[in-house]
């Protein structure tokens, strides 16, 4: 399945930037608009403590967990920096502050397309389901085998299955995640020596050129 990007980087949604940026940033506003769209890039963000890792091509974005650091000063530049807002997905790897503290503000003030995060968490992210649904943001919860896609970027869950997991580090999110020749693996905070299943997997998906 596509997910499917709602367009909002056009002079008709500068209410949106007004929410994000302080009063007065106008130009800033203007200029992030006329940006052209970023070619086919991945950049892993400096949030300080924890991972956020964005993943674009041309006018598609994924945002794959949000780090811990203040977010005014760290992530949001840094989005704006990439014209990445609104994304077509943010994607949560675990309930851990240094990997989702910033979920709910980016929901609240730059809803995405989509919210994806492992099936098993559903119970703990009721209420960003709930907030993302009364926002109109399609949930998905993700389990191993499962696959979507921004652009030209494919995303292949890799675990965790429907199996149990010692910790919730143990069942974080792991992706494979490909795109003009290039492969990434993205594991979260997974315990890379609890899982025979998630090893074969890691193990397949670096043959094939992760690059970590």
């Amino acid at each position: 399945w596509m997910i499917v990007r709602l367009s909002a980087k056009h002079a008709g949604h500068l209410d949106l930037w007004r929410r994000l940026l302080p009063a007065g940033a106008l130009f800033t506003i203007l200029y992030g608009l006329f940006l052209p769209a970023p070619s086919r890039q991945v950049l892993f963000l400096d949030v300080g403590q924890g991972a956020a890792t964005l993943f674009q091509d041309g006018d598609h974005s994924v945002l794959v967990d949000t780090g811990k650091r203040p977010f005014s000063s760290r992530l949001l530049p840094q989005l704006l920096n990439e014209a990445a807002l609104p994304l077509d997905a943010l994607v949560l790897s675990h309930p851990d502050d240094d990997h989702d503290r910033w979920a709910e503000r980016i929901l609240r003030d730059a809803p995405p397309a989509s919210l994806l995060f492992p099936r098993r968490f559903v119970s703990r992210y009721g209420p960003l389901t709930v907030l993302a649904e009364r926002l109109g943001v399609a949930v998905v919860p993700l389990e191993a085998g499962m696959e979507f896609s921004a652009g030209a970027w494919r995303f292949t869950v890799l675990h965790p299955g429907p199996g149990p997991c010692p910790s919730d580090n143990a069942c974080s999110l792991v992706l494979s995640v490909r795109g003009g020749g290039r492969t990434v693996l993205l594991m979260g905070d997974a315990e890379r020596a609890t899982d025979p299943a998630v090893l074969k997997n890691v193990q397949k998906a670096s043959k094939e050129g992760a690059k970590l």
